[in-house]
């Protein structure tokens, strides 16, 4: 009756501490960047912890009419997937690293031209630095750059950065 007892006592204990460290794993975050919003352009990003030292997650944007009028070209809408790590103590938060595949459609705004759209797909590494209160209230802020892989009228080069405010629950 004792080993009965102390191995259903194990078996509790064991499932418990699996059950928590799932638990903490489980974290979803909801974040919308405001850097990305004082410009034109609205990007909602939703990221997924795998564990205390990794996540995954991707990001939906699309932009205003007109709002890249300053620059040549204009990130029209796109999504990105991306892979962080994590280089601090702390559960998924503080200092990252990323790669991230963006898929996107661009406007070419030349001069005295109409504008055309092209389509391209960007490989990248960013870093960057999540802070999240004990209430689960996010502040981030990262930057990375890439590079185009077809061969279209955009740069070689593009990036992506944000500053952002967002949400983590289970």
């Amino acid at each position: 009756m004792k080993q009965l007892i102390t191995l259903s006592l194990l078996l509790f204990c064991a499932t418990m501490f699996a059950q928590e460290q799932f638990e903490k794993s489980n974290f979803s975050e909801l974040k919308l960047n405001g850097l990305s919003t004082a410009l034109g352009t609205i990007e909602v990003e939703f990221e997924r912890t795998i564990n205390e030292n990794s996540s995954f997650g991707t990001s939906l944007f699309t932009t205003f009419n007109d709002s890249g009028a300053a620059f040549s070209y204009d990130y029209d809408s796109g999504i990105t997937g991306f892979y962080r790590r994590y280089l601090s103590k702390k559960y998924a938060s503080g200092l990252f690293v990323e790669g991230f595949t963006m898929f996107h459609s661009t406007k070419i705004l030349e001069p005295n031209a109409t504008p055309d759209t092209d389509n391209n797909l960007l490989l990248g590494l960013g870093a960057g630095y999540k802070w999240i209160s004990k209430e689960g209230i996010i502040l981030q802020a990262n930057f990375g750059m890439g590079r185009n892989v077809f061969e279209t009228n955009q740069d070689k080069v593009s990036g992506r950065a944000g500053i952002s405010i967002g949400y983590r629950f289970k």
